[in-house]
């Protein structure tokens, strides 16, 4: 929840956010900031992501 904070308070002062995760419970706030105008990027283990979350973010990283 903290994340999901953290990240809405600073929508309207960065112009990507980075977050670490492959869980596809964080869609809604990717949807959200998507619509402060702020790209998403999803950095996770492929095994443990789930292939909503890839499709939804600006930019997907697998950490190796």
């Amino acid at each position: 929840m903290q994340i999901a904070i953290d990240a809405l308070a600073l929508a309207d002062k960065v112009d990507v956010i980075v977050i670490l995760t492959g869980d596809s419970d964080f869609i809604p706030l990717i949807f959200a900031l998507k619509s402060k105008g702020v790209k998403v990027e999803i950095m996770s283990f492929r095994i443990s992501t789930g292939k909503e979350i890839i499709s939804v973010a600006d930019k997907y990283s697998e950490i190796t």
